[in-house]
This record gives structure tokens, sequence and C-alpha cells, in this order.
């Protein structure tokens, strides 16, 4: 059952402080992408034909984790001169069907219903990232909305930001894929954390993605979070200090992102304590929010709710993922917008 007291606080951190958005692989299901377990499964299959389905469940079952079967994968690639990313790349975009051509002009519209019909979260996080007014000749312009302070992607595809631009026809959305990507003021900068891959006629430019920045096998994240001063590292850390993040379409239970969070939460903790601060606020403690699906026991529900308290994060049920549109659309009216004008 949503915890409504939990969605009230979540309404009144939006409209006072603003959030950041956290946005793992369920915000692109809709659209025919595969989660990460089932991008692999394709990739085992792509690699070692008929043999791939096999090979995926015995190494799951002798324990391999999901990067280390990545690693095979990559390893394979190598093995047989596959460029590795653009593998990827055709395994994550198979079933989306604005893959290889992209969305121009002629099929602007297509694009919007597509997402429209299928896919209502991907729908709602981009309207969160848009405020609506009026001209002097009554035509609607959108602006970024500023309580949006920037987005994190944990995701490789570039659709969030395609259908942005093709709904608001402007780019709200910066696109930091890479250090020499900067943020940009007047824009929502948002951050792919683990690479950049398009699907349009971009694809394979390093200017315009970051297929070389993947970070996919056991050995690219060991790199990656062995780097804490690396750009998406402190960013992270940063934007989990500065303001409230909201989580949609992840499970929470990646390990770096619960170690990061731990990382934040403690030292938020440490200094209250230092300021002489025994009993601080909650809220200023338990600041993060994550959209997790109802699915299981009250029991596993509630040991959920103390795992990421301990994180710092509050969790917000839902019963459906239909629920999100009009959560997120009460979440941004309370601070006064009009969702109708955006969603």
């Amino acid at each position: 059952m949503p915890d409504n007291e939990s969605w009230s606080q979540l309404e009144e951190t939006y409209r006072d402080k603003g959030l950041v958005l956290a946005l793992g692989a369920g915000v692109s299901v809709g659209c025919g992408l595969p989660n990460w377990e089932t991008l692999l499964k394709r990739l085992m299959a792509g690699c070692f034909g008929q043999e791939g389905p096999a090979l995926y469940r015995q190494l799951r079952d002798s324990g391999y984790t999901l990067p280390a079967i990545a690693s095979v994968i990559e390893n394979a690639c190598l093995e047989k001169d596959i460029e590795h990313s653009e593998i990827v790349r055709q395994e994550l975009y198979k079933d989306f069907p604005f893959f290889p051509e992209g969305v121009d002009k002629s099929n602007r519209g297509q694009f919007i219903r597509y997402i429209r019909e299928c896919n209502p979260t991907l729908r709602a996080v981009a309207s969160l990232c848009a405020c609506a007014r009026r001209d002097e000749t009554n035509r609607r312009i959108y602006s970024p909305n500023p309580l949006i302070h920037a987005v994190v992607s944990f995701n490789l595809d570039a659709v969030l930001e395609a259908y942005v631009f093709a709904r608001y026809m402007k780019r709200l959305l910066r696109t930091v894929e890479r250090p020499s990507a900067g943020a940009m003021p007047g824009k929502i900068n948002a951050y792919h954390m683990h690479g950049y891959l398009r699907f349009d006629k971009y694809k394979g430019d390093p200017t315009k993605e970051a297929s070389d920045a993947l970070v996919f096998t056991e050995q690219e994240y060991f790199d990656f979070f062995n780097q804490p001063t690396s750009l998406f590292n402190y960013t992270f850390l940063y934007l989990l200090r500065e303001y409230s993040c909201l989580f949609i379409g992840l499970s929470m239970n990646d390990d770096n992102i619960r170690r990061l969070l731990h990382y934040s939460k403690v030292e938020r903790e440490h200094s209250f304590v230092r300021e002489g601060v025994s009993h601080p606020d909650e809220r200023e403690i338990i600041r993060h929010f994550a959209i997790l699906p109802d699915w299981t026991t009250p029991e596993i529900n509630h040991l959920t709710e103390a795992s990421l308290k301990r994180l710092g994060t509050r969790v917000l049920w839902v019963s459906d993922f239909s629920e999100i549109p009009e959560r997120l659309g009460r979440m941004y009216e309370a601070a006064g917008g009009r969702w109708e004008d955006v969603f």
C-alpha cells in the first residue's frame, strides 16, 4: 500500500528545494529496451549463438555476477574481432522501432505517440524537466524546470533526450557523457554515468556519444570506482550532498549506488555531530526517495524500507507502474505547475 506520508514528504521537498532525478533501466523498458540482465542474455546469444542461453544460465548458477558475465562477453568479442560497443548498441536497441534511422521531422509525431502509448514512466520523467508558459501570441513556450537540478542516468540509451527534444522542440537537457562535455547554464544537465549510445545518425560520433566510455564489465566497474575524483563519482556524491535525489526505475540493489549513498549519509551525520547537533531533523538525514513496486510481502517491504533508511533513502511504494505519472503529476502541481501543460 503506498505510504502517503512519504509521498507528501516528496512533494514538500520538491516544492521547497527541488530534486535530482536518478534514473535506471526501468525508465526505458517500456520502449522495448532491455534491463541489464536481459541485455546480457541477448549479448550471450549474439556472441555464442545457440549455446549462449545455456552458457548464461551455467555462469549464473556458478555464482558469476552480472559484471563478471559482461567481462566474459567482452572477451569473446575480442577473440572474434567484434566491436564490443557496437554489439551492445545492436542488442540494446534491436526492439526499438526508431533504430537505426532515428527521429526527424518526418516521424517526430509518430515518435511522440509511441512514447505516450508505450512508456508513461519515461513520458512523466520528461514532463518533470519542463515548464510551460504562454507568449504574447498565446503560443505555449517551454523552458527547463528550475526545480529539477540535474538528471543522473545509469542507462546507456538516448531515448529520454530524444523524447524531450521532440516533445518540447527545445533542448531542455544538456547531455554530459564525458568530462569534456561540460555542464551548461540554463539547461538541466543529464549525467550518463556508464556511457552513452545513440540510436540515430550520430551513432559512432565521439563528439555526440560515449561508446568508448562504457562501464559494463567487471574490470570497468573496478576502474570506475577506483577513481574517486573522476567526473561521475564526485559529481554524483556532490549531488547527493547538495540535493535530494528521486530514484526512478532502479531496484536499489546495486552495491555501487548503495555505497555512495552510505558515504553521503555518514558524511552528513558526522558533520552534524561536529556541529553539536545530537538529534538533527530526520528529513536532513533521510533525504532521498526511491520509487519501488509493492510486489512482495509486507515483511520484505519492511526490511527493504529499513535497509534503505540506513542509506538515507525513503521508499515510495507503487502497486503498479501506471501510478507513477499521476504521483509525479501531483508532486509537480504541489509547486504550482500545471501537469496537463507539460504531460
